[in-house]
């Protein structure tokens, strides 16, 4: 019988491996204590929230640096960390240099050697209506 993991915090490889260890102990002959065993802990399992800790494998969808096409000031820009990184300065010619940038991380390297625009601490956080949006 597979050994029980113990519970914490849980990465997406510890649920992973939950999981691994559930469909192995299901293959065990029905109505036995593994059995019950499994059905406890997949239920355990279940009802624990998750925590995402990394924006990598399936969830970079998650990453400012995700190629998801983001309209910010009628835009469109490549991902959400073009749009922010455009976001720092009102200067047109600025915002067309950083949504032309051929990745995430050279648009946030160009973000970063902008002179922010005066009001930057008091947009960078905006409420969701003046955050960039999917086109």
């Amino acid at each position: 019988m597979a050994k029980k993991p113990s519970v914490g915090a849980l990465s997406m490889a510890t649920v992973e491996a939950l999981e691994s260890w559930a469909l192995h102990t299901a293959s065990m002959r029905p109505n036995s204590v593994g059995d019950r065993q499994r059905c406890t802990w997949h239920a355990r399992l279940q009802s624990m929230p998750m925590r995402i800790d990394q924006f990598l494998g399936r969830y970079f969808f998650l990453s400012n640096y995700s190629p998801s096409g983001v309209k910010f000031d009628g835009e469109l820009y490549p991902s959400v960390e073009h749009a922010f990184a455009a976001a720092k300065t009102l200067d047109p010619e600025a915002r067309a240099k950083i949504r032309a940038a051929g990745d995430p991380e050279a648009a946030q390297k160009q973000g970063c050697a902008l002179t922010l625009r005066p009001d930057w601490e008091a947009v960078k956080v905006g409420p969701p209506t003046t955050s960039p949006r999917l086109p």
